[in-house]
């Protein structure tokens, strides 16, 4: 057993607030919770190993756990690209946003104005949402007093518009994003310049697309309309594999990460589908959108 820092008689003081750890150290803690995995019965395999050599590199070098996922997964979002520099060839993918110029359900907090805005928050279910009602509004009557009151059809269908059309946005920019990584090698969007923008950018983009769905599902949830448990794991997921693809996308801009290496990778899995096997997971993804929004016009409540 490796002795701590507190019960070595030569440590000084200084020496006792945190004893620098090896990467022998970390490997070595990594591979005792690999065992001691395996004896629980789990199978721990390189996606496990590698996870826990970043948790624990992490911890020796800030004296503290890592941050959770849904907790840091923003911080994970790289700068985007600097449109003000003169470039030879021009970043001509801010031309092709068919989402830019389409009117948008505003579905912010409309607060009185001696009311302070509340802040915005993630709700991981839709009980959560109900609760946290108060924090979204409509286009003109706050969700506040929607909560007392049922709904307008009118107020509702704005909503659920808004929700569909979102949807299509993030799926056309996951789309987008997930095109971009099989066309253009790992290796050349580390290194080329121009591409490592694209790559930012599109990051950027389906970030966007990301917040603003959530942002319509979580107003249509807190609106009263009413959403079934399946419908909104549906929601979940299409939200959780845009934060995967940012978190995946920063790791393969900082570090030597490779996803294809990493059984639970979602980018990997993507990239390592061929041709043929690609264009039927489109197909099926473009169902499942499809699927979604049939039953999110099916959870409308009759006017």
């Amino acid at each position: 057993m490796r002795r701590s820092n507190s019960d070595d008689p030569s440590a000084t003081a200084t020496g006792k607030k945190r004893k620098k750890t090896s990467m022998d150290d970390i490997l070595n803690d990594v591979l005792l919770d690999a065992v001691a995995a395996r004896d629980r019965g789990e199978r721990p395999d390189m996606d496990y190993v590698y996870k826990k050599t970043q948790e624990k590199c992490y911890e020796a070098e800030h004296g503290r756990p890592p941050p959770s996922k849904n907790a840091n997964y923003e911080q994970h979002l790289p700068m985007p690209p600097d449109v003000t520099v003169r470039r030879l060839i021009p970043l001509t993918m801010y031309d092709d946003d068919p989402f830019q110029t389409l009117p948008q359900f505003d579905v912010s907090p409309v607060q009185p104005p001696q009311q302070e805005a509340s802040s915005t928050t993630t709700m991981r279910d839709p009980a959560a949402a109900n609760d946290d009602a108060g924090t979204r509004g409509g286009a003109t009557t706050p969700i506040t007093s929607l909560s007392r009151a049922p709904p307008s059809a009118e107020a509702v269908e704005a909503l659920a518009c808004e929700l569909i059309s979102s949807l299509d946005e993030i799926v056309y920019w996951e789309e987008m994003s997930l095109d971009f990584i099989r066309d253009y090698p790992l290796g050349l969007r580390r290194a080329l310049p121009l591409l490592q923008d694209q790559y930012k950018h599109l990051a950027h983009r389906y970030y966007k697309a990301e917040q603003r769905f959530l942002k319509a599902r979580n107003a249509f949830v807190g609106s009263g309309a009413g959403m079934s448990t399946q419908v909104y794991a549906m929601t979940e997921d299409r939200v959780e594999r845009a934060r995967l693809y940012i978190v995946e996308t920063h790791k393969s801009l900082t570090s030597n990460y490779d996803p294809l290496r990493m059984k639970k990778s979602f980018t990997g899995k993507v990239l390592s589908l061929s041709e043929a096997q690609y264009g039927e997971w489109k197909a099926s993804n473009e169902v499942l959108k499809n699927s979604l929004a049939a039953a999110l016009s099916a959870d409308r409540p009759a006017g």
